[in-house]
């Protein structure tokens, strides 16, 4: 079950690396294959303990397990240093850890040896983003764009959009409001499918132009979308919560932050941020459906206490039947 509270803490261990590296557990499957001959003819117990850890390790990102995802390839770090896909795996990790500097560096060593390997340039690029490094991010997103090869490298167009969306994201970092919404636009001509492009450019540069969000909370939007995307919704509400804070009338944070706090179960604390919502922006029909869903979840859709909720739900759907969200809503009471 899900825990009943959600505790919105952030904080990283930054701690200097250990003398003597522990082996990880992928080192005794190694040990076990020797004991029992199983380990494939030609390869050593060594050979094993690379390829394994490493695909460990992988399969431990994947898993949003990071800190267990470093301890194998810390074990690996002496005989794999100088390898890129090694160097990339670990930078992957310390990118997801927080650790930039250090993901930095293992970006920049692969690119030392292979200046055209695009995943460690577009990794450098988020990298250098987060490090608040805007121009140099800018830079280097906008020299993979002008590069041929770029195109041909994994996903043919849709890495031309991909990099433009980035673009674009920079330029609204740096202030740049029409540059930024011109390579949005550029990005989602190039691949309509692009959701970085489609949800700055239609989520987020319209509260630019109004006032409503200013350059910074760009970044705070950006942290807890990333924060998402590591499956640490915790730290993501507590983004999306100083957003809304500090830009009461950005409606997509308040609906992000719902739709956290109602996957913990937290309906009466997303009763309560859309309820702030609605004080800023009263003429929200979706903030104040979203406000519905989560009374109406609370209580339960058939108890006493949730009727006022349920006729404001179908009173509001008669003069707003196009309404996504009520329409969602009225399905779901039917089923």
């Amino acid at each position: 079950m899900r825990s009943a509270r959600l505790t919105l803490v952030i904080g990283w261990a930054l701690l200097g690396a250990p003398s003597v590296v522990a082996a990880p557990p992928c080192v005794a499957q190694c040990e076990t294959l020797l004991k029992t001959g199983e380990l494939r003819k030609g390869v050593s117990e060594a050979g094993c303990e690379l390829r394994v850890c490493q695909q460990e390790a992988r399969k431990l990102y994947e898993k949003n397990q990071f800190e267990q995802a470093l301890e194998s390839l810390e074990y690996l770090q002496p005989r794999l240093q100088d390898s890129p896909s090694y160097q990339l795996d670990r930078g992957l990790v310390y990118y997801a850890l927080g650790r930039f500097e250090e993901a930095l560096a293992s970006f920049e060593k692969i690119l030392g040896g292979f200046p055209g390997n695009v995943r460690a340039a577009s990794q450098r690029g988020h990298t250098l983003l987060r490090m608040g490094r805007y121009a140099d991010a800018r830079a280097q997103f906008e020299q993979l764009f002008r590069d041929p090869a770029t195109e041909g490298e994994f996903k043919g167009l849709r890495t031309r959009s991909y990099l433009k969306a980035n673009i674009g994201v920079v330029k609204l970092l740096q202030g740049d409001l029409e540059g930024g919404r011109a390579d949005l636009e550029r990005g989602i001509e190039i691949d309509g499918r692009n959701r970085t492009a489609l949800l700055y450019r239609h989520k987020v540069v319209p509260y630019l132009e109004s006032g409503a969000l200013e350059s910074e909370g760009v970044m705070q939007l950006l942290v807890a979308y990333e924060e998402l995307s590591f499956k640490r919704y915790p730290t993501a509400a507590q983004e999306l919560q100083t957003l809304v804070k500090r830009w009461p009338r950005f409606a997509p944070g308040y609906h992000r932050l719902a739709e956290i706090l109602r996957s913990y179960q937290e309906y009466e604390a997303c009763e309560v941020a859309l309820a702030l919502g609605q004080q800023y922006l009263p003429e929200d029909i979706d903030l104040r459906a979203e406000r519905l869903r989560c009374v109406l979840l609370r209580y339960g859709p058939t108890s006493e206490q949730a009727r006022p909720a349920l006729d404001e739900v179908r009173a509001l759907a008669e003069v707003h039947p196009e309404n996504v969200r009520l329409k969602q809503i009225l399905v779901a009471l039917d089923r």
